[in-house]
């Protein structure tokens, strides 16, 4: 059994800090801290059991370590037993004292919590520098390691321990910096006690080169900011080392876990080892929220809540032991780099009757997310961890607001009320500190009348900045007034922020249509034409899900005439919106990015960067953005959607499945259900993304989940069962336009194209011939059959006005003047051009040269919007070159693509089987031919009678004869 510093045992002579007046123990330790080092000589001669420093008997040594030599001592005047620490040569700094480090060491000998051993006193003697610390009973985690790794609940419950401790110190403002296995004590009753606590830092030492590597951030190790951030990573290496695995080698790789491991457990040291600070948990009050999560997924966890309760209860009681004036003291005096505070605004109590009003709060946060001292957490992410908690209030004030906050890291959270003044208004703010659950300031601002509101804004903004310690010439250089930078009329603002929320309903969960949410956004712009913000959001959201055209055009172009009047954030995304409608996609990009860079904890901004990416079929560069959000939000639906169907179009399998394991650990809400729906469905699991839809549509997914569930059906050959899903879905909205495309595209599949062109001649697609729409979808769905049917429809198309994706399957079905016209407009390197490219090099004789195009291709996108599966054409195209295998391989892959509810596939799959068919009998495989017939002949029972296909289809069945063994 080893002693290290630790508690007082009861009955001490006194409350275990030695009797000095206020300040005395930080002045001690910035004298140790200034003082030139002793010399190595004889530091060993005079630190001996016997020997007497001051008042204190050195009994016995009982630990060493590279910044000194640990001895169990008697305290001679308080008559207990202590920790005695003799800092070895060197150890202390010899570093400039500064105010900061003045004020570090102050707030490190005020640290009073349960799981942080207990300073008591500082010294210095011939041997050189000294502490005195309370004495424990236990053993180092490093010790307990050395016998093997911990259950993954014991892991959890002894990180939750230290992420307490944590808790208390960030809340104070001192960061440890060299946690590590050697520098965490469990105690004999089981708990954890942190060992140097911040005093190696205040003391100078340079922990970048003494530090233990495997448990330093990548940023303490370049020598960067060394915030609450990387204590987060170090817990995040130390539950790896706990439960036998170990943190990642170098930044960006993934810590190497045993197998079996939770997956929330796994989950949680994902983030905490976050290369990028900003997607970690914020500090240890966010990271004790995590494990509390993890504690309670584990096996035994409902047991353990009381425990979990009495751990929170602890560490808020000891942050709470700093008083009000000295929480505000430190609010005010701190500045070591730990970058911005994070800070979220409530919704409003609005007691005027007003609700228009309603929207102050969000004009306080546009207000404030122009600090680069502050990080202001959006509402967007409160309202997802408040749903994931399963509260589905609509405001977020009180206790909810608080929860949230915690759980977002939120080191101030802005508490307001707006209240009747007179025949004026009065907006009152409270600031508290969540995690410590203490007050911090307040401020009150007044309005003569509702057309000052937007000045109080500003005003009551100001304040706020002041009162976090932004220095008054930052918070003067970057201000902005809200009326000017938005909107004058506090109605519109109200009608852009309900459109706001409606944008945040359809993302995560699907109960609204971005249809509701344009409408909200144009009654904006009819009390103020000149509302940017709501022009942009017009702009990005058509109408219907169509693509941006000229209406979009003219929204950004006139959002982009009211740009000096815009917040720096919306700025950016307007003129990288407006890059992109001009063709400048390059430097649309580099807008995002530097969007990115300066907000980079706002999901908006990297959603809006990673849709932009997968919308253009750049889905590796998609990737790294909507992690990003789905570190701060993991259930963001948007994010979701567009990461599994980014990787789904890159075919990877092997992270998909990994992907599935978290979609699995996360709440089984409908954008939750959605994702592992089509993850299931890129994967290869049918069954399993059957089960994901119904699920999906239990929990309320709405339209969504109908359409997940067709998806499915088709996808699993189960035609019939779609068909009426479909046909049940007509019956309660006849005139959905969208529900009778998917019935002609499963109609389609069918062989049933009579009845599916009838669907597509219904008003819901403008049956006129001439109109874009219904000429474009009956054009795809005829393409891979009857060529006089393809030609008449053709005739009525208008190449300057058709979609350029079109060209490809145009080219398919051998209509090569009017396919170039179209390709003309084609960017060069998109998918589509390389698609128009293979088949018109196939068309042309050339095999060989379009089989490579489509090899480059493929492993861009398996399944192009608009456009022809690459691995569907490149059967065709080896079938014809004789490369039979290639032929097989490329079929298999094709049916392995989740896109099955679609207008080309509708002909392009039932075709597949008699390529299929073919290959396989020049193999000289006659089962699999047969199978493949079969196949094509069962979901082809009702199919029309001459249609090309089936009449193809069993004139190869008849050649082929009987089966063997039957007669």
């Amino acid at each position: 059994m080893t002693a290290a510093p630790g508690p007082a045992p009861a009955g001490a002579a006194d409350d275990g800090r030695t009797r000095c007046h206020e300040g005395a123990l930080s002045a001690l330790l910035q004298e140790l801290a200034r003082a030139p080092p002793v010399q190595e000589e004889g530091w060993e001669r005079l630190l001996v059991p016997g020997a007497v420093v001051g008042r204190f008997e050195l009994l016995r040594e009982v630990g060493q370590g590279g910044f000194g030599v640990v001895f169990e001592a008697e305290d001679r005047e308080l008559h207990r037993r202590v920790a005695f620490k003799a800092l070895r040569p060197g150890a202390g700094a010899r570093a400039p004292a500064s105010a900061w480090m003045a004020e570090e060491a102050e707030a490190v000998a005020r640290l009073n919590h349960p799981g942080i051993v207990t300073l008591y006193d500082a010294g210095r003697c011939e041997a050189g520098p000294y502490l005195v610390l309370e004495l424990l009973r236990g053993e180092t985690l490093a010790e307990r390691l050395a016998r093997g790794p911990l259950a993954p609940e014991r892991a959890v419950a002894l990180a939750a321990g230290v992420a307490a401790a944590l808790a208390h110190a960030h809340a104070a403002r001192v960061v440890h910096r060299d946690l590590k296995p050697g520098n965490v004590f469990v105690t004999e009753e089981g708990g954890v006690k942190l060992l140097d606590f911040g005093i190696a830092h205040v003391l100078g030492r340079d922990l970048k080169s003494a530090g233990t590597p495997a448990f330093m951030a990548p940023e303490q190790r370049r020598g960067g900011p060394e915030g609450p951030a990387v204590d987060v990573y170090a817990v995040g290496a130390l539950l790896a080392a706990m439960v036998g695995g170990a943190p990642p080698r170098e930044p960006g790789a993934a810590p190497r876990l045993p197998a079996g491991t939770p997956r929330p457990l796994a989950e949680v040291i994902a983030r905490a080892l976050q290369p990028d600070p900003a997607l970690r948990p914020a500090d240890g009050a966010a990271l004790l929220v995590a494990l509390e999560e993890v504690a309670a997924a584990l096996p035994g966890g409902a047991r353990r809540r009381a425990v979990r309760r009495r751990l929170a209860l602890a560490a808020g009681l000891a942050c709470a032991i700093l008083s009000g004036a000295v929480a505000g003291h430190l609010w005010r005096r701190w500045h070591a780099p730990v970058g911005p505070v994070p800070v979220a605004v409530a919704d409003l109590e609005n007691a005027t009757g007003q609700p228009a009003l309603d929207g102050l709060a969000g004009l306080l946060a546009t207000s404030l997310e122009q600090s680069r001292a502050l990080d202001v957490v959006t509402r967007a992410r409160l309202v997802e961890l408040a749903r994931q908690r399963g509260r589905e209030e609509a405001r977020l004030q009180g206790d909810l607001a608080r929860e949230v906050a915690r759980a977002a890291g939120v080191r101030a959270l802005l508490l307001g009320r707006l209240t009747r003044d007179g025949a004026g208004y009065a907006l009152a703010l409270e600031a508290v500190d969540p995690a410590a659950e203490r007050r911090l300031f307040e401020v009150r601002e007044v309005a003569p009348g509702e057309a000052q509101l937007s000045a109080l804004v500003d005003r009551i903004s100001a304040r706020v900045r002041r009162e976090l310690n932004e220095r008054a010439e930052d918070v003067r250089a970057s201000e902005v007034r809200v009326a000017q930078a938005l909107t004058g009329s506090l109605e519109a603002y109200q009608r852009y922020f309900e459109g706001e929320q409606c944008s945040e309903r359809v993302a995560r969960v699907g109960q609204a249509s971005l249809d509701e949410c344009a409408e909200l956004y144009r009654r904006a712009l009819e009390v103020d034409p000149t509302f940017a913000l709501a022009r942009y959001a017009l702009a990005v959201a058509p109408p219907g899900g169509r693509e941006p055209g000229e209406e979009e055009r003219a929204q950004i172009a006139e959002a982009v005439k009211h740009l000096d009047r815009v917040p720096e954030k919306e700025r950016l995304l307007i003129r990288a919106w407006a890059a992109h409608l001009d063709g400048r996609d390059e430097d649309a990009l580099g807008l995002y990015r530097t969007a990115a860079s300066r907000f980079p904890r706002e999901t908006k901004v990297l959603l809006t960067a990673g849709e932009f990416l997968h919308d253009r079929g750049a889905f590796s560069e998609a990737l790294p953005w909507l992690d990003r959000v789905l570190a701060l939000d993991p259930a963001h639906g948007w994010a979701l959607e567009y990461l599994v169907d980014s990787l789904g179009h890159l075919g990877r399998g092997e992270e998909l499945r990994r992907r599935i394991e978290v979609l699995q650990a996360l709440p089984r809400q409908p954008a939750v259900l959605h994702a592992l729906s089509e993850a299931r469905g890129w994967a290869g699991d049918r069954a399993g993304a059957i089960a994901a839809a119904r699920d999906e549509l239990e929990a309320g997914g709405g339209a969504t989940a109908e359409e997940d569930l067709v998806k499915a059906l088709v996808f699993d050959d189960r035609l019939e069962e779609a068909e009426r899903e479909l046909r049940r879905q007509l019956a309660l909205a006849p005139n959905d336009p969208w529900a009778r495309l998917d019935l002609a595209a499963v109609l389609g599949t069918q062989g049933r194209r009579r009845e599916g062109l009838e669907l597509l001649r219904s008003p819901g697609f403008r049956a006129d011939p001439g109109h874009a729409l219904g000429r474009s979808l009956r054009v795809s769905y005829l393409a891979g059959g009857d060529p006089a049917a393809l030609a008449r429809e053709a005739e009525h198309l208008d190449p300057a006005g058709e979609s350029a994706n079109l060209a490809s399957t145009l080219a398919y079905g051998r209509l090569p003047a009017l396919a170039e016209r179209l390709a003309s407009r084609l960017d060069p390197s998109s998918p589509p051009a390389r698609m128009y490219a293979a088949v018109r090099l196939w068309r042309a004789g050339r095999p060989e040269d379009a089989a490579r195009e489509l090899a480059e291709a493929e492993p861009r996108d398996r399944s192009p919007s608009y456009t022809l599966p690459p691995a569907f054409l490149a059967a065709e195209v080896a079938l014809d070159a004789g490369r039979d295998r290639e032929a097989v391989d490329a079929v298999r892959r094709f049916h392995a693509v989740y896109d099955p509810v679609r207008l080309l596939r509708s002909w392009a799959y039932p075709r597949s089987f008699l390529v299929l068919a073919r290959a396989s009998l020049r193999l000289g495989d006659e089962d699999a031919a047969r199978g493949a017939l079969a196949r094509l002949l069962a979901l082809w029972r009702r199919a029309d009678e001459g249609e090309p296909l089936l009449a193809e289809a069993r004139a190869l069945q008849r050649s082929l004869g009987p089966e063997r063994g039957r007669p």
